[in-house]
């Protein structure tokens, strides 16, 4: 069977789906999609491998599906496109580069989510952005929470953020601790005190867990002197293990 090219090309010619208004933002979201697919594919595996972060899968789903619920909104506003979207975008862009060389995943979600939101302002504007910004943020959770690094704090092996010490190696800037707190009467201080040396190890592993439990036994030595300042937001022994005493 021959086929007719020129009725082909005449039908894909006609059709809206090829107009600069639609083929713009197919583009470009081509080119996020390729340019942040490294981030996406660690993310399934973190959904693969993590029972805690499983649910990531149906995140996505879920809010394109918000997005469905409140396209009859779009109605109402006009689709205007704005440069402060495109700035956006760059900067998340510059976070995800910056992030990428020094391999800190939760920048890279920050700077998914700037990006994503550059897009949608670029393309669209301010206006819809407002209309979709519940969906929008219901990505949120589709990121896995860092596992941080176990150490001991307070005889208990409790998982620790591993961020400060990761920053210290990558960006080769010196840890300068600094805390608060507040005197019998009502003063408060502010104490800046020396530099945290850190110890210098071969292994990236080995520095990781080594100077995050320095950090860590700061911050104990200085929770002790002002145990009534320690304010924690979270359940801190969560997944604490108690260790056998000595």
């Amino acid at each position: 069977m021959k086929t007719d090219y020129k009725l082909l090309y005449t039908f894909v010619q006609n059709r809206r789906f090829l107009s600069p208004q639609l083929l713009k933002p197919f583009i470009l979201s081509f080119l996020f999609l390729a340019v942040f697919w490294p981030m996406l594919t660690g993310l399934f595996t973190a959904w693969d491998i993590k029972p805690q972060c499983s649910h990531g899968y149906i995140i996505f789903p879920i809010s394109l599906w918000l997005f469905w619920q409140r396209k009859d909104l779009i109605e109402s506003v006009v689709l205007k496109g704005s440069s402060a979207g495109i700035f956006l975008l760059l900067f998340g862009l510059i976070i995800y580069l910056l992030s990428y060389l020094s391999s800190i995943s939760t920048f890279m979600n920050i700077s998914f989510m700037i990006s994503l939101a550059g897009l949608i302002i670029s393309i669209y504007g301010f206006s819809v952005f407002k209309i979709f910004i519940f969906p929008y943020l219901f990505l949120l959770f589709m990121f896995p929470i860092p596992d941080g690094i176990y150490v001991d704090f307070f005889n208990r092996s409790v998982p620790s953020p591993a961020g400060p010490a990761l920053l210290a190696k990558r960006v080769e800037v010196p840890v300068i601790p600094a805390y608060i707190y507040r005197d019998k009467n009502n003063h408060h201080h502010i104490s800046v005190l020396p530099e945290i040396k850190l110890r210098k190890e071969d292994d990236h592993d080995t520095f990781m867990a080594v100077n995050t439990q320095l950090l860590i036994d700061w911050i104990a030595e200085i929770l002790l002197k002002h145990p009534t300042e320690w304010l924690w937001l979270h359940n801190r022994w969560k997944r604490a293990k108690i260790q056998d005493e000595v």
